[in-house]
């Protein structure tokens, strides 16, 4: 019922990055944590049909690049907010990208929304591999300070390096004079997407590449926030019939500071993190069970890193043949998918994953079978697929991508350290609707002001770029008109 009458109502709801609006409180403010709130946009690509055993490697390779890398050598004014930005998930659930801007004058870029790293970087105009993404010049700005260190990682299948710089950064209503930021020259072929460039981290500053503050967790560490912690909602159109690339889709919420009390029911379960681990979001994989079996999860391969920014969930080799071995006719995957596993499609495959809360979270079947790699349809790669991370006692053995949070409310706390998890409400559940239009980003015209000390210092971890934060600020802010005529509506309905 709700796909037969919502498109018509986003079709009639402007879409665009909210700007400053100071209002009587709506249904959607009066539901939902005090935060800044991001409301993400899917841009319709590739359905199931059409993706590629090159794309699968694809998204292997790229887990494996961002994990696998070298060791790296005021006056705070604090309100409740409240507030949006739309924006875009890509290639049917592949990458879920943000915008903020950057400079003076401002300029928008897109971002990946990665909660496995920890740092800010940007393609610059001199960088290679970054055609035909909107790439950082700092002539063009006038506030723009080259912090003369340099920035380079290494990885298994190439690298990323430039240099450090800082300038204005906004984000969600907020506003950094300060911000330090890696600009790219050089990254490995499968980091950026078309449209996409660069990446924002949301993990802990211990394993920030540059030595700066994430944005967040200063964020936090200054009392800016309602709530210490940040959430996700993530729709899914992996399932959905091709439609034209041009054409957004709704996929989902970003919330900073607080929680969308109508997008899941019930009580959040928060899972502490181990000791010593807050680095990733990483939390102890406690259960597994397949087709209602339980596979055995051996204790020295239990850490698994929650990231957002990873489309698929990679384990150990002889857990991911475990979880195949309850599935008959499966079979381990060669060339492009080596590490991967095909079964047969007209198998619905169950999986429930726990990590300690008493709960197990399942992994819904649309979710688990990736493509079909055969024209009949009746092969089809599964979205657990092999990965080894090295020997180091600071890396993950599981990395749990979006393969897995598209099935739970998802939230991170900073303190306590924590990673929670929540069942989708029946509204969350009704959003996976084509049709809407492609979002322009925006640039907020007064933006809250925080002054803030970018001085990245040394330190040795792991991540993608540099950013910092010292000092921020939050203040009321209109919620998205493109959910609140969701909202209204669906409560018209009921």
């Amino acid at each position: 019922m709700l796909a037969t009458w919502l498109p018509l109502a986003l079709a009639a709801a402007p879409l665009a990055l909210a700007a400053p609006h100071h209002s009587s409180p709506n249904a959607l403010s009066r539901r939902e944590s005090s935060g800044q709130t991001m409301n993400l946009m899917k841009r319709a690509s590739h359905s199931k049909a059409n993706r590629t055993t090159a794309w699968a490697a694809k998204q292997a390779a790229r887990l494996k690049s961002k994990y696998q890398v070298a060791a790296k050598t005021s006056d705070l004014e604090t309100r409740a907010a409240e507030g949006s930005n739309t924006l875009v998930n890509l290639n049917s659930d592949s990458t879920y990208y943000g915008n903020l801007a950057v400079g003076t004058p401002p300029t928008s870029y897109n971002v990946i929304l990665d909660t496995g790293s920890s740092d800010l970087w940007l393609a610059g105009t001199t960088c290679t591999r970054c055609q035909g993404v909107p790439r950082f010049n700092g002539d063009d700005s006038s506030t723009f300070a080259n912090l003369s260190q340099p920035f380079s990682i290494q990885y298994g299948s190439g690298a990323a390096s430039g240099s450090l710089g800082s300038d204005v950064v906004q984000m969600a209503g907020f506003e950094v004079p300060n911000q330090a930021f890696a600009v790219v020259n050089r990254v490995t072929a499968n980091l950026l997407d078309d449209g996409i460039s660069g990446l924002l981290g949301l993990g802990f500053n211990t394993i920030a590449s540059s030595g700066a503050t994430p944005f967040a967790q200063t964020l936090f560490e200054q009392g800016a926030l309602t709530q210490p912690l940040f959430s996700f909602f993530l729709t899914r159109f992996l399932d959905v019939l091709t439609v034209a690339d041009d054409i957004a889709q709704f996929g989902g919420q970003f919330t900073i500071g607080g929680t969308n009390t109508t997008l899941y029911t019930g009580d959040i379960e928060f899972i502490d993190i181990p000791a010593g681990r807050e680095g990733f979001w990483t939390l102890e994989m406690t259960s597994l069970i397949v087709q209602g079996s339980t596979v055995p999860v051996a204790s020295a391969n239990r850490f698994a890193a929650i990231d957002t920014g990873t489309t698929l969930v990679g384990g150990p080799a002889a857990a991911i043949a475990d979880i195949f071995a309850q599935i008959p006719g499966s079979q381990k995957g060669t060339g492009d998918l080596d590490g991967f596993w095909v079964y047969p499609c007209d198998t619905a495959v169950e999986v429930q994953l726990g990590f300690g809360g008493g709960k197990s979270w399942s992994v819904s079947p649309k979710d688990f079978e990736l493509m079909p790699i055969d024209r009949f349809g009746l092969n089809c790669v599964g979205a657990f697929f092999e990965i080894s991370l090295g020997s180091s006692s600071a890396n993950p053995s599981w990395i749990v991508g979006d393969t897995f949070l598209k099935n739970v409310y998802s939230v991170y706390r900073f303190d306590p350290p924590s990673v929670g998890f929540a069942a989708l409400s029946d509204l969350a559940q009704g959003l996976n609707v084509v049709g809407q239009a492609q979002p322009s980003p925006t640039i907020v015209p007064d933006p809250v002001r925080a002054t803030a000390d970018s001085s990245p210092t040394s330190v040795s971890g792991t991540g993608l770029g540099g950013s910092v934060l010292d000092g921020a600020a939050s203040r009321s802010r209109a919620p998205s008109v493109l959910l609140l005529g969701v909202l209204a509506l669906f409560a018209f309905i009921l």
